[in-house]
C-alpha cells in the first residue's frame, strides 16, 4: 500500500472518530430532550445529504479526464447545477416540513442549520471529488480532518456554553463554513473549482445536450446511492418491525456496522486509482480492495467468536456471553455488511465511469431483496431472515461483478462514452 494511501486512511480514521465522539460528548452536555432533538436533526441531514456520495464519484471521474481547464469548467457547471437543485430541494423541504416536524417533535428552528450544512455539502463534495480524482489523497485527508475537527470544536463549545441543542447544531454549521474557507485558502494553488462559479452560470446550462445528460445521470445515480443506503439497514428495520430479538440484534448491528465504516476508509483510495483510460487495469485494483474487505470481515468474525463478551462490554456497556446461536446471527450480520461494502464500491466505481450499471445494480438488488422480504412468513426466525437477506444481496453482488467485468472487457466503448466535450 502506498504511503499517501496509508496517510489518507489514518487522517480519515481520525476524522471519522471526531464525527463519532460528537454524539457521546453532546449526550453528556445537553439534557435528554435537547440531545434527542439534535440527534434526529443530524439523522435527517445524513439522509438528505447521502446523495452527495454520487456527486463525489462523478467529480472524481470528471477530474480524471481531459485537460485541467476543460475538466474544471465541467465541474464548475456541475457545481452550479447542484446549487440550483439545492434551492429547489430546500424549498420543497421547507414546504413539507410542517407535516413531519410535529410527528418527530422537532423544533422548526433546527431547520436553519440543517439547510446551511446541506448547502455547504455541495462545495465540500466537489472539492473532495476533485482532490481524489487528482490523486491528492493526503491533501484530501487533511481537508476532511480540518472539517471534522472544527465541527467538533464549534458544536461542543457552543453546546457547553449555552446547553442548547439548537445552538450546538448552529455551531456545527459554523464550523463547517469556517473549514470550507480554510480549505480554499490552504489549497488556493491547487486549481480548485471556483465557488463563485455558482453565480456565473444560469439556466443556459440546461440547453447543452451534454450537460442535460450529465444532470440526468447525476439524479439517477444519487437515487441509486439512496437505495443502497436504505437496503443497507433493511436487516435492522425488518427485525425491529417484528419485535423479535430487537434489542439483541440492535447490539449486533452496531458492532457489525463498524465493519462497513472501517471498509469505506479504503473505498476512496480505490476510486482515486481507478484508471479510466485503461479499464482492464481496474481488475487488479478490485481484487486488492476485495481482499482488504475480506480481511476486515474475517478479523471481525474471529473477534466475535473469541472475544464477544469483551467487545460488547467496551462498545455497548453490556456484559453478556454470546451463545452459539447468537454468534451465528452476529456472523450473518457481519457478512451482510461485507456484501454491501462490495456493492457500494462497485456502484461508486460505475459512477466514476458514468456507467448506467450504477443504476441497474441497485434496481436488481432491490428486486432480489424485495422478493425475499415478500416471502418471509410470520414464523421465520431472526437468523433465517438475516441469512436470506445475505443470499438475496449476494445475487445483486454477482450482478454487479458481471457488470464490472463487462465494462473492463469493453474498454474503448466506455473510454469514448466518458470523454469530456
Amino acid at each position: 500500500m502506498k504511503k499517501n494511501t496509508i496517510i489518507f486512511i489514518i487522517l480519515s480514521g481520525v476524522a471519522s472518530f471526531f464525527n463519532y465522539i460528537t454524539y457521546p460528548i453532546l449526550a453528556r452536555v445537553l439534557n435528554d430532550v435537547q440531545f434527542v432533538n439534535i440527534a434526529v436533526a443530524l439523522a435527517i441531514f445524513t439522509q438528505l445529504s447521502s446523495f452527495m456520495l454520487s456527486i463525489v464519484a462523478i467529480t472524481i471521474g470528471l477530474s480524471k479526464q481531459g485537460s485541467d481547464n476543460n475538466s474544471n469548467s465541467v465541474i464548475e457547471k456541475l457545481q452550479a447545477v447542484l446549487a440550483h437543485l439545492f434551492f429547489i430541494i430546500t424549498v420543497l423541504f421547507l414546504v413539507v416540513s410542517p407535516f413531519f416536524l410535529d410527528k418527530l417533535h422537532l423544533p422548526a428552528h433546527l431547520l436553519f442549520p440543517i439547510c446551511i450544512m446541506l448547502a455547504l455539502a455541495i462545495p465540500v463534495s466537489v472539492v473532495s471529488g476533485f482532490l481524489n480524482g487528482k490523486q491528492k489523497l493526503v491533501k484530501l485527508g487533511i481537508a476532511i480532518t480540518i472539517s471534522a475537527t472544527l465541527q467538533l470544536v464549534f458544536s461542543i463549545s457552543f453546546g457547553v456554553l449555552t446547553r442548547s441543542g439548537a445552538v450546538a447544531l448552529n455551531g456545527m454549521a459554523l464550523g463547517a463554513f469556517v473549514a470550507l474557507i480554510i480549505i480554499y485558502r490552504l489549497y488556493r494553488g491547487e486549481g480548485l473549482p471556483r465557488l463563485r462559479s455558482i453565480f456565473l452560470h444560469g439556466f443556459e446550462l440546461y440547453k447543452s445536450v451534454e450537460m442535460r445528460e450529465l444532470i440526468k445521470y447525476m439524479i439517477l445515480s444519487s437515487l441509486a446511492i439512496l437505495i443502497i443506503n436504505i437496503l443497507l439497514i433493511i436487516d435492522l428495520l425488518l427485525v425491529n418491525s417484528r419485535q423479535i430479538d430487537t434489542s439483541l440484534y440492535t447490539d449486533l448491528y452496531v458492532i457489525s456496522r463498524i465493519v462497513f465504516f472501517g471498509g469505506t476508509l479504503f473505498v476512496w483510495p480505490f476510486l482515486s486509482n481507478v484508471d479510466i483510460q485503461h479499464p482492464k487495469r481496474n481488475i487488479a485494483l478490485l481484487l486488492k480492495i476485495s481482499t482488504l474487505f475480506l480481511a476486515i470481515t474475517i478479523c471481525a468474525i474471529l473477534i466475535m467468536l473469541f472475544f464477544s463478551t469483551e467487545v460488547t462490554r467496551v462498545l455497548l456497556g453490556s456484559n453478556y456471553n454470546l451463545g452459539s446461536g447468537v454468534k451465528e446471527l452476529a456472523i450473518s450480520s457481519i457478512l451482510y455488511k461485507f456484501i454491501f461494502l462490495m456493492i457500494t464500491a462497485l456502484t461508486l466505481f460505475f459512477i466514476v465511469l458514468r456507467s448506467y450499471w450504477a443504476i441497474w445494480l441497485p434496481l436488481v438488488l432491490t428486486a432480489t431483496i424485495g422478493i425475499f422480504v415478500l416471502t418471509i412468513n410470520d414464523y421465520a426466525s431472526t437468523f433465517s431472515i438475516i441469512f436470506g437477506l445475505n443470499i438475496a444481496a449476494s445475487i445483486g453482488l454477482l450482478f454487479g461483478l458481471f457488470g464490472f467485468m463487462k465494462i473492463t472487457m469493453h474498454a474503448r466503448q466506455f473510454q469514448q462514452k466518458n470523454k469530456i466535450k
